[in-house]
């Protein structure tokens, strides 16, 4: 997966700043490795199914709109299997998966399905034994929009038999999302402010991610390097490597 970061925290280290990473830190940001990832993936896959800047138009029909995410689907993931039937797109990918253009790889069956009612564009993914980089992710994401590039998300999924669940804001622009919400991961809490990611880029160049487990809240913000370099910089004033994931490794872009 090379689009949507994923604050992967297992192995993050301290690079300069003022200080060591605390222990507490680095447990907060772990446990919210799990709800980060689970969210990201799936914004990334719906960017595949409908851009984000946009494909919808609020203003056509359920069928107009389930025929633009097919039309869609079979461009941006050739190598799955793309049908319609009324206004649900089902895509399908066999093991070990189908890579799409935004690089996000992915098995299982995804279906889409649109729905319009008083100016509300609303498209629900339900995922059945889907597998984002060997993590078996199944549940149900929807998505309502009343002008096709701001997005009102909420999802509830089960993610490597782990609960995942949370609200988050969805905006697009030209050659990015921004997004803005919280994922909850059992006790764990995790709220994105005006995170900014440009397609391509290998992390996000603006915002922050607040983590909370227990009383403890651990903030990291993106940079306008931090695509180039993978630092992060804490509360505290200590840079932290973001650790490889995926394809991307640490510090480096597509």
């Amino acid at each position: 997966m090379n689009k949507l970061f994923v604050l992967g925290v297992v192995g993050l280290c301290a690079c300069g700043g003022s200080g060591a990473l605390t222990g507490d830190e680095v447990t907060a940001v772990s446990g919210g490795h799990d709800a980060t990832l689970a969210q990201q993936q799936s914004l990334a896959v719906a960017d595949q199914l409908f851009n984000f800047d946009p494909t919808l138009d609020p203003t056509q029909s359920a069928s107009a709109n389930a025929a633009a995410i097919q039309t869609r689907a079979m461009t941006t993931m050739p190598c799955a299997t793309v049908s319609l039937s009324g206004t649900t797109v089902t895509v399908t990918a066999a093991a070990p998966g189908c890579t799409g253009t935004n690089g996000v790889t992915f098995s299982g069956t995804i279906a889409a399905t649109v729905t319009s009612s008083n100016g509300t564009l609303t498209v629900t993914l339900v995922l059945t034994s889907v597998v984002f980089d060997g993590n078996s992710t199944s549940g149900t994401i929807t998505f309502a929009t009343t002008n096709g590039t701001s997005f009102q998300v909420t999802f509830a999924m089960m993610r490597n038999s782990k609960s995942v669940s949370g609200t988050l804001t969805a905006v697009g622009a030209s050659g990015q999302i921004t997004t803005s919400g919280n994922v909850i991961n059992g006790s764990t809490s995790a709220v994105l402010t005006n995170v900014v990611w440009k397609k391509g880029d290998c992390y996000p160049s603006s915002g922050s991610i607040a983590v909370t487990v227990g009383k403890l809240t651990t903030t990291y913000t993106f940079s306008a390097t931090t695509p180039s370099t993978g630092t992060v910089t804490t509360a505290r004033g200590v840079s932290a490597q973001l650790p490889t994931y995926g394809s991307c490794p640490s510090g480096g872009d597509h």
